[in-house]
């Protein structure tokens, strides 16, 4: 029933797939030049909004969100078992040992999270439009259902970056990132959500944040890594792995 702008239904185009454009959305795409202070709180607000329309719905499952190692072991498995070239790669195996002590350390943050009814899941920069009103409003809802909340804070930058998906931010801005999203969700007066989000403890949602964040990299590592014959994705693969390593330290 949804009238499209725009049909594709060829896979012959950029995205490699038919797809359909719902809405229309004005503004441009978010640059690094645009990041400030002002913005960061604008983009946590808009991301505790999503979520907070959905904590006024039925009561979130009880299902926990797997750990850190074990969304990680996931990942591993599924590139192993579709593109098993890229795991034997030498910027992936050498990052894997301390890549998984990380996901290990991170792990207590994730217990007690239950799996909340809706998330966003592809907050990346290419992704994010921002408004001639100077408001960030988030597009391609393609990756979007059940998940975990900190999920949504992980994709929009941090200290691993490479390609166009990610903002360079230091940890300071990623602790100030977080925080704000998590000050605006008990704000909202939706005690659910901030149940299921661990607002009320910004140091654990921090911690799943970043784990979210080595996930998610790798991931992308490994998706570039897949497309050998494309000169881009070589060049952001090599950009991601030496994030990633300086992440890892070393």
């Amino acid at each position: 029933g949804t009238s499209a702008v725009a049909l594709e239904t060829g896979a012959d185009n950029p995205l490699g797939a038919p797809y359909m454009v719902t809405t229309y959305v004005p503004g441009r795409a978010l640059r690094a030049a645009d990041w400030n202070p002002r913005l960061a709180t604008s983009l946590a607000h808009q991301i505790a909004r999503l979520h907070v329309a959905f904590a006024a719905g039925p009561a979130p499952s009880a299902t926990p969100v797997p750990s850190a190692c074990e969304q990680g072991e996931e990942l591993l498995a599924w590139w192993g078992t579709h593109h098993p070239a890229t795991l034997s790669d030498s910027r992936v195996s050498a990052l894997l040992p301390a890549w998984r002590r990380e996901l290990a350390r991170l792990e207590p943050a994730f217990a007690g999270v239950a799996v909340y009814p809706l998330i966003h899941g592809d907050v990346v920069v290419t992704n994010v439009v921002l408004g001639p009103d100077g408001v960030p409003r988030l597009i391609d809802f393609e990756w979007s259902g059940p998940g975990d909340t900190a999920k949504d804070l992980a994709l929009i930058g941090g200290r691993v970056t490479g390609g166009p998906w990610y903002l360079p931010m230091t940890p300071d801005e990623v602790a100030a990132f977080v925080t704000e999203y998590s000050r605006y969700s008990r704000h909202t007066q939706r005690p659910r959500l901030a149940q299921h989000t661990g607002a009320a403890d910004s140091q654990h949602l921090l911690e799943r944040r970043d784990a979210y964040e080595l996930l998610d990299r790798l991931g992308n590592l490994l998706y570039c890594l897949s497309r050998p014959g494309e000169a881009r994705y070589g060049r952001w693969a090599d950009e991601l792995a030496r994030s990633l390593t300086a992440r890892l330290g070393g």
